[in-house]
């Protein structure tokens, strides 16, 4: 034991002056990457805060279109204007011959009898929350003979989410681009045809709730590889000037201009540790 301290007292001494004396340039290079990570972060997280706030644009939109009523005109027109141009195309799922005015039905409902044969599963309920009154984006159906949670969107879920009834007197309400003026809140900024017999808006609310929860659920997945980016840089600047590392690792100098070298790698560490962008909670 005399003889192993005696070991590390004599070498550990020039290794680690010689430590102090040449900062490692791995820890500029992880501060760099740190620096990066974080910015990544705090954007990430804003664009999460986005979605929360488109979340809660669909639902007030819906809500407003509530109080308006049914203009009968707009679907005989298009009926109309479908007679006179009446065509057919296949249906990207079963590849039948339908009519253009009921292919968004059609090919709804074949969606929804091929999906439902498919699985997602996971034996852990989501922990993330989301925007629909508090609840997960995931449907999380717990299935009691293979003890998993079902991970579909829980909006898109044909198997275990039940489509809400829709009302005879109830408007579309999906939001039109305005024509003239962008500032005027009239009632033509939204489709007044019935909801039950709109065969362009077909399902929108739902199709546009999926496409927020996808974009969430893309975002956390790139949070989550972030988050593992910056651990493993965090560890290895950590880990980096132990014991272990000084006794197993040295700087050979070799250039006859290393103090050049020195006091930019100095100057280098010392900017990347006072510009690290701390990330938002």
């Amino acid at each position: 034991m005399k003889l192993a301290k005696s070991r590390i007292a004599y070498f550990l001494k020039a290794s680690y002056e010689n430590y102090n004396q040449i900062p490692p340039l791995a820890n500029s290079l992880n501060l760099s990457e740190l620096n990066r990570i974080n910015n990544e972060i705090n954007v990430l997280k804003n664009k999460l805060t986005d979605l929360e706030e488109k979340h809660l644009e669909l639902d007030n939109l819906i809500e407003r279109a509530k109080h308006f009523t049914i203009n009968p005109n707009i679907e005989k027109d298009r009926d109309k204007n479908s007679d006179s141009n009446e065509s057919e195309i296949y249906c990207v799922t079963c590849g039948i011959i339908i009519n253009e005015k009921h292919a968004l039905k059609h090919m709804e409902k074949c969606y929804n009898k091929i999906e439902s044969q498919a699985f997602f599963g996971s034996f852990y309920k989501t922990q993330t929350d989301g925007s629909n009154g508090g609840n997960s984006m995931f449907c999380d159906y717990y299935n009691a003979p293979t003890k998993m949670y079902c991970k579909r969107l829980k909006v898109m879920c044909p198997e275990h989410e039940k489509e809400r009834k829709v009302n005879d007197n109830e408007v579309c309400g999906y939001p039109l681009p305005k024509a003239n003026n962008i500032l005027d809140d009239s009632e033509n900024d939204i489709c007044l045809a019935s909801k039950r017999n709109c065969s362009i808006h077909l399902k929108w609310e739902k199709l546009r709730r999926a496409q927020i929860d996808l974009e969430k659920l893309r975002t956390h997945l790139k949070l989550e590889e972030l988050f593992e980016q910056k651990r493993m840089n965090e560890t290895a600047i950590s880990q980096r000037g132990n014991l272990v590392s000084l006794l197993t690792n040295k700087t050979m100098i070799t250039d006859s201009n290393i103090s050049d070298l020195i006091s930019t790698l100095t100057s280098t560490v010392k900017t990347q540790s006072t510009t690290t962008t701390p990330v938002v909670s």
